[in-house]
């Protein structure tokens, strides 16, 4: 039988399919002598994720709960601004990371929207984000594009009343993006964030109390020590490798059935001993911003000539033209989640 748990005694919104229970009335009956609330190790296992396979062979990624949820915590609060009450909506399906982020939101008092359907058109996210009162709204450079190429404006389409800032990961994100943001939704911080599967966070990301950049994050990561290594043969080049040169909360505790941790250093520690490398290539502002350039692990050299995906994408970069007009819609499924 499927059921709703609630957690605390707040206003619980109409129309619920499920039964639900308070979990104060579930441990107050006549086995409240018998609960016990269970404590566990702060390294015990909270996520099992499985990485792309762009940093070798597929990996099946252990995360700890208390590291996750600290580095989340810093993260949501710190770097996106994110209050108690406000409404976090992200662009993403169960299988990404950021499912997995966004759900530390509950920590931070905020409200989840959810949604599960297709993408109908450039109006469709926009439109939850303005019937729902999103306050912080989580998309990717792809989908903005789309937006852009279809010549769409959302700013004048919806009521973006509550909305505060929009974060977008996943690929690049190129400064012509961050001018469409500006003129076609609203004038408000366009954040970049970037970190991945292997450490279910962000190295770079926002600063509310920081100017944006276009084409830039705006920062590293609070406490995290993120550096670019460059190239041996290039010693003072700008560009280099993303790692990061001491322990951070949120590293896996180790790769399912990996009992030696010889594949997990393998796989983080055996290219540059001593330090996590990311497997992302990177570069540094002296002001403090970071402009992210690709997969360094997908690197070619033809005839001494490096090429990255970095440089595939500028080429791509072109707003595409979307096949049909846009049109609006009612059709969403939309989910709000209790405030935690």
């Amino acid at each position: 039988m499927t059921a709703i748990i609630a957690l605390d005694d707040g206003v619980l919104p109409d129309g619920l399919a499920a039964p639900v229970y308070r979990l104060s009335d579930l441990i107050g009956g006549d086995f409240a002598g018998d609960f016990v609330w269970q404590r566990y190790p702060f390294n015990h296992p909270l996520f099992i994720l499985f990485s792309s396979g762009t940093m070798g062979p597929p990996k099946c990624i252990v995360h700890g709960a208390g590291g996750t949820l600290l580095e989340h915590l810093k993260e949501h609060r710190l770097h996106c601004d994110l209050r108690a009450g406000d409404k976090l909506f992200f662009q993403t399906s169960c299988g990404w990371m950021m499912w997995n982020w966004q759900l530390s939101a509950l920590a931070s008092g905020a409200e989840l929207v959810l949604y599960d359907g297709p993408l109908e058109g450039p109006e469709t996210l926009w439109q939850i984000v303005g019937e729902e009162d999103v306050t912080v709204f989580g998309t990717s450079p792809a989908y903005l594009q789309f937006c852009q190429g279809a010549g769409f404006a959302p700013g004048r389409e919806f009521e973006l009343r509550a909305l505060r800032s929009v974060l977008s990961t996943g690929s690049i994100l190129y400064p012509h993006q961050y001018d469409w943001v500006s003129d076609q939704v609203k004038a408000l911080p366009l954040q970049s964030i970037s970190g991945g599967t292997d450490i279910v966070g962000c190295f770079v990301l926002g600063n509310p109390n920081l100017p944006v950049h276009r084409g830039q994050a705006q920062c590293r990561s609070l406490g995290l020590d993120v550096r670019e290594l460059p190239p041996a043969d290039a010693p003072t080049a700008t560009i280099g490798e993303l790692i990061c040169a001491n322990p951070f909360p949120s590293r896996p505790v180790g790769l399912y059935g990996d009992t030696d941790a010889s594949r997990f250093h393998d796989a983080y520690f055996s290219q540059n001993p001593g330090v996590w490398t990311h497997g992302d290539l990177v570069e540094f502002i002296p002001q403090g911003g970071a402009i992210l350039h690709g997969r360094s692990d997908g690197i070619l050299n033809v005839r001494g000539i490096r090429i990255g995906p970095a440089e595939i994408y500028r080429i791509c970069k072109t707003p595409m033209r979307s096949p049909r007009r846009w049109r609006s819609s009612n059709r969403s499924r939309m989910s709000p989640v209790g405030r935690g």
